[in-house]
Order: C-alpha cells, then structure tokens, then sequence
C-alpha cells in the first residue's frame, strides 16, 4: 500500500456516510486526530468481550464478523468499504459484542472515543446517527442470539430465514401486544427488552414475564386461536414477528422443530405464573441532600452482588466513564442519551440487577433514569418533615400502579444507632407507595433484607393462630434464627400476629422469650374477664391491657420488618391484611375470637379474628417480595370430649356441677370458649394442603395435648417448638437450596 496523506483520511471518513453534513473544517480537525491501520488476511481486529474503546471505518479490504451463541461461534455480518468496527464501546465503552477478523488484506482509519466525544459534543446530530447505525447493528446481533435460544440447531433454517429478513416491532412502555380473546395466528420473539403477561382478572396484576430469548403468543405457530393472556411492554422492547406461514416452512423441512414448539408450549403452561425473580433495573432515588446516599448505594450493590451479577450507574460515574457529559444538565430530548439506552441494553442483558443512582433534584439525569427503571426507590431521611419533594413529583408523573409501570418503594434510610422509627406513618400518607422499608446505614443485616427484597428473594415467616400454643412460634423463630437464615418480612393470624409483631421490632429470640415470660408466667388468664354475654364472653380489656403494655403507641409503619395482622372484617365480609395504624390494636383485632371477645373498631369497621377468615396467612408475605415463604403451623386443634349422655347437660346443670361438685359429672366436657376456638381451627384441608406446597419450609409442631386457652406454660411451649424445628433443619433438603439462594 502507498504512504498515506490527509486526504485519504478525509476520504475514508467521508465513505461512511455519517460526516457528509459536518462543516469541512471540523472534518478536517477529526480526520487529525485519526491514524492508519494496516491488517492481513486473517488478522484479528477486536475480539468478544475484551475492554477497548476505538472505533474503525474500512478504507480498504473485507472484515468477517461473529458471535459466541449456545451452539458456538456463529458469523453474522461481513464489512466492506466505509463501514464501522467497534462504534458501539465507542459510545458506551465496556466489552466488545462481537469478534472481527479480516477476511482479506485490509486498511483501517482507527478513531480513539476520546477524539470522538470532542467532536460528538459538538454535533449532536452526527452522534444520532452513529447511535442509529449502532442501535441498528447491535439488534441484529441479539437477534442472532435470541433465535439460538428459541430454536437452537433443529431450527437453524428458520433461523437463518428471519435474520435475513426480519419483520421488527417497536413495542413502547405499556403498550399492548397481544389482547385477550384477539385472534392470533403469528409468534414474537423478544429481541430486546421485557414483556409482561397480564392477570386477565387484574389488568395491574403481572401474571408472569417474556424475557430477551423467549418466544409470546407460539401457540399460535401450532394452532391459530383466540389469545388467552393479555401482554404488554415493561420498557421499550423489540421484537420480530414470525409468521405461521414462515414457520409452516421450515418445520415442513425439519419436523423435529414442530416437535419442540409443542414442548416449549407445554413448558410455558407448566410454569405459568412461577415467581422467577425479574432483571430489574432499579432507580435509587434521594429526597433531600441529607440522605446518604454513596454509603447506601455502595452497601447495596455489595449485597446485591451476592445474589447475582450487579452494576451501577451515578451521574459521576456516567462523567468518569466517558458515557455523557454534564448529564445532569443535559436537554431530555439530546441524542447523547441514546448512549445511556445503549449502555443498558447491554448491562440487562449481561448483569441481573442494574442501580441507576438519581439527584436530589428533579433534573434531566434523575428524569431519564426515572424512564428506565422498572422500580424506583425513594430513598429518605426520616428525621426530615416528609413534606413531598420535587423527585417524589417527578415519580408521580410516571408511576399510577399499571403492571407495566415501576413499582414505586420508599426506603427510610436510619442513623447506624437508631432504636427504632418513628414517623413513618406522616411520609406514608403524602405518598403512594407499594412498600416500605427501614435500614440502618452501615448494618450488614438490614441492607441484606433490602436487597432480598428488591431481588425478589425476600424470605416471608407467617405464624398461623392458635391460642396459647402460639407460644411454639418462639421456639421456631429460635431455630430459625440460630440455622443463620434470616427473616425479611412476617404475617401473623391471631396469636401468631401477637408474637409476630414482637420478632418484627427486631426482636432477638432470647429477649422475646423473657418479654413473654414476664408478661404471662404469673398473669391472669387474658380470656378470664368474663361480662354478661351480651355482645362476648369476656370483656376483652385484659387482652388490651397486655396489648398495650407490650407494643405501647408502635405504629406498624414503624417496625423494623414489614408486618401484617390479618383481621376479619365483619363490616365488609373480608379478610383483611392491617399493614397501616396502631400494632397493639391490629393485633387485638386479629386476635378477638368472634362471640368470646368483643369485635374491635377501626375506621368505622368492625374486626374480629383473623383465624376466620384466614389463619395461615402465606399469601400476605408477596407484597414484600418473598421469594421464599415459611410456615409456622399451630392451628390444628386436639379433639373435644364427648360424652356418653344422649345430649349435652343444660347450662344450669353445667353451672351447678362446676360450682357444686367441682365438676365431677361434666368434667372434660368442652365450654362455649374452648367450642369456638376449636370450630375456628377446622381448616380447610384444601388450603393446607396448598400451604405445605407453597411453603419453602413448612412447620406443624406437636401441640395437640396443649389447651389453647392456656397460657400459663410458656416456656415449655416454646421448648416444644424450638426442639420440633431444630431436628427438622438439621435434616431438611430445602434449606440447604434456601440457604444457597440468599
């Protein structure tokens, strides 16, 4: 080859098209700050997944370029005169998508991404249309993977078929795909983003979700139909669709892919609704300068990084790296932040989780990652006022609870030595928020749980009611706690809501055994203060007095732990999960059997026991994002006492016998108290039968010879529970699965 000059430069910038319009000077200034790279028939110009950030335009020679995929190295494109190498780290730095070798002997015009951003500041525009032909190329490139993950080798023609002519969809946020009841006879293959399958009774209910790789709507490909499911965008996603007739075509040639559509149906039936944990790209965002933020997002990409691949993103680290410039000035509608979508296509595709760290100001950068998060968590200062900031109404503008919209959590974020919140209830109500959670900065503990939390792998206890055998939960909570396994959340039904409450002030299992202890071992029965039944049996006001000693004015906006007392709400005819208001009066609620304590008004509504309606109440721990639900089991009652006689005694003679005779004839025989706690725990066998499938872990200690309105045995109880569990997890095959998960 010849020596070369600055015109070949300016020549070779010029044959891609993309500098035509830019002013010939500036030209000239950016062909100066390239360089000349010959190369030989087979030598390697980048290689997939090393770190580089130069770009190259071919002057002269032929370039191969392939991708690693499941069943190996596969070519997808060959490059000639005036195309580009390497423009994506260009724009985004990072690893390389793809390998390139020359076919043949070539010459290479090499830009350095320094030189570029320079000139691309300046031009705008010219940046749009590198970030087009990017945007273009890198598509392509998921495509080939995504169709090695839908058919693999049997569907190699079909495969080959669409990337050589693929029919793309634009899918933006929200937008609907597929509608249910629609006919259908074409498939989708998701090429880049996220799908979500709606519930068909709860439009904002997510049903299940259609990843990068996954097929939508196949059965369509075996049999045209009515849809079945309603699907729609969780961000902006692409798509090719696949027609019947398409794939009528290839499976005619290859008939095992007939075969394997028919498997992947039957599979997608099977796991319809499973809790697989999302990739989730996820917004912390300040309210106020005071938060501290580096310490919190440091913390958590670090405890995030144990449950699977994390990155971060700050608007510094977007300066440092070379993505943008001045981002937090930055016009919304500047091509430059096509470079951020870039950069997160490939970090969702490579990394689980994703943290985009927001301003405390309602700014460009805090708006942009607000738009690209699928869950934004406002981050607080609890000893501020909680009045609503200028982000909580950036996140109003986008988040009113659809499926398909981020789900909105607020984290408080506490001094290390912080005793317990205080307040919350005031930033609550100024809020709609899905969730809540406190954490003390710095506490390993704490932001564990907020991480198994955002990564769906939160672990939920609920404790079933039962009277006084509640006192076994204890015992669980023990051998729980001493395995090393942690609790994230809790929901308690009656006395598993007493105690309930109490582990979820973050209460160590030693110091809830002595507050039990002191408050039970020498006090009178709190089912003891008999009145005449006009409305219950007892009055109910040494069960408020104990309530109200032991949890004083606690908010349950307050605890530590995410916590529900589920109630019956007789007012309404519902169950209903009390996660808002005073604890010591949830708890008398949930633990006010119907004709033995008087119901409990909250707001108007009248409340009874939750073991109506709901005594093992799994289902409240998915709101917390348990990826893992334990059972707790005490509800199974001893069988009553029968008699001999032709009927039961009237309640004069069984008044008479008890006073008289210290019941010698009626002895045994049950009293009203002991029937309807006993016609309270008849469970559904059905839906303990679904609890021991749903539960990670399910524990029914031995408490069938204990009264239920005895509460004088604490401690032996809790013995009996904490014995119980300790054998089965030291022979348990799911918590080693459990402990290997979290």
């Amino acid at each position: 080859m010849g020596p070369l000059t600055h015109a070949d430069e300016l020549r070779a910038l010029h044959a891609t098209g993309l500098f035509t319009e830019v002013r010939e000077q500036l030209l000239t200034e950016l062909a100066g700050l390239a360089s000349f790279v010959d190369v030989a028939a087979g030598d390697l110009v980048v290689r997939q997944g090393e770190a580089s950030a130069a770009m190259y335009v071919i002057e002269e020679g032929v370039f191969e370029v392939s991708v690693e995929v499941g069943h190996g190295r596969q070519i997808v494109a060959e490059l000639g005169r005036g195309e580009l190498i390497g423009e994506v780290q260009l724009l985004t730095g990072g690893a390389r998508t793809a390998t390139v070798h020359a076919r043949t002997p070539g010459r290479l015009l090499k830009l350095d991404k320094p030189a570029f951003d320079g000139f691309a500041a300046e031009h705008p525009g010219l940046l749009g249309r590198v970030v087009e032909l990017v945007n273009q190329r890198l598509l392509h490139q998921q495509l080939i993977r995504a169709l090695d993950s839908a058919f693999g080798l049997v569907g190699r023609e079909l495969s080959r078929s669409i990337a050589d002519d693929p029919e793309w969809v634009r899918m933006g946020r929200g937008e609907v795909l597929l509608d249910t009841g629609e006919l259908g006879d074409e498939a989708f293959l998701v090429v880049s983003g996220e799908l979500l399958i709606l519930s068909d009774q709860e439009e904002r209910s997510v049903f299940g979700t259609i990843s990068t790789g996954e097929l939508v709507g196949e059965l369509a490909l075996v049999k045209p139909g009515t849809r079945s499911a309603t699907v729609v965008a969780a961000r902006e996603s692409w798509l090719v669709r696949i027609s019947r007739e398409r794939f009528r075509a290839a499976s005619a040639e290859r008939p095992q892919l007939l075969a394997d559509l028919v498997e992947l149906v039957v599979n997608r039936v099977r796991t319809r609704g499973s809790s697989r944990p999302r990739r989730q790209t996820i917004a912390l965002l300040p309210l106020s300068k005071s938060v501290p933020i580096r310490s919190i997002v440091r913390d958590l990409h670090a405890a995030m990084g144990r449950l699977g691949a994390c990155v971060r993103l700050s608007a510094d680290d977007a300066v440092s790296d070379g993505l943008l410039r001045q981002p937090r000035k930055l016009a919304v509608d500047n091509p430059a932040w096509m470079r951020l979508s870039l950069w997160l296509q490939g970090q969702r595709r490579d990394a689980e989780f994703v943290l985009l760290v927001g301003e405390s100001e309602d700014d460009p950068w805090t708006q942009r990652i607000i738009a690209e998060a699928d869950h934004l968590v406002l981050v607080a200062d609890p000893e501020r006022d909680g009045d609503l900031t200028p982000v909580d109404r950036a996140v109003a503008r986008v988040s009113h609870g659809a499926g398909w919209e981020p789900r909105v959590w607020l984290l408080f974020a506490h001094p290390p030595g912080t005793r317990a919140p205080m307040g919350s209830a005031r930033w609550l109500e100024r809020r709609d928020v899905e969730q809540h959670v406190h954490v003390r900065v710095g506490r390993d503990s704490d932001t564990g749980r907020l991480a198994r939390m955002l990564g769906g792998r939160a672990v939920g206890l609920a404790l079933s009611g039962g009277g006084a055998r509640g006192f076994a939960h204890i015992g669980v909570y023990r051998a729980w706690r001493e395995a090393g396994l942690p609790i994230d959340c809790i929901a308690g039904t009656s006395a598993g809501a007493f105690l309930g409450g109490l582990m979820a002030m973050d209460t160590s299992p030693e110091e809830l055994t002595l507050r039990v202890e002191a408050a039970f071992a020498k006090a009178a029965n709190p089912f003891g203060d008999v009145t005449l039944p006009s409305i219950s049996l007892i009055r109910g006001r040494r069960i408020r007095a104990l309530l109200r000693r032991a949890y004083g004015d606690v908010d349950i906006e307050d605890l530590w732990l995410p916590f529900s007392a589920t109630c019956t709400n007789l007012t309404r005819g519902v169950c209903e999960p009390r996660r808002r208001g005073l604890l010591w009066r949830a708890l008398l609620a949930s633990g006010s059997p119907p004709a033995i304590a008087p119901p409990v008004i909250i707001d108007g509504d009248l409340y009874c026991d939750g073991g109506l309606t709901d005594n093992l109440p799994l289902s409240a721990l998915d709101r917390a994002g348990c990826g893992a639900r334990i059972a707790s089991y005490i509800g199974a009652g001893s069988r009553l006492a029968a008699t001999s006689a032709a009927e039961l005694p009237s309640p004069w003679s069984f008044a008479w016998d008890k006073l008289v005779r210290s019941g010698a004839r009626t002895g045994g025989l049950p009293n009203i108290a002991e029937i309807v706690m006993r016609a309270m725990t008849l469970d559904d066998s059905r839906r303990i039968a679904d609890a021991r499938a749903q539960a990670e872990v399910f524990f029914e200690p031995p408490m069938s010879s204990f009264d239920m309105l005895d509460f004088s045995r604490p401690l032996i109880s809790i013995q009996t529970g904490y014995h119980y569990a300790q054998a089965l997890l030291a022979d348990h095959d799911r918590v080693a699965a459990l402990r290997e998960r979290i």
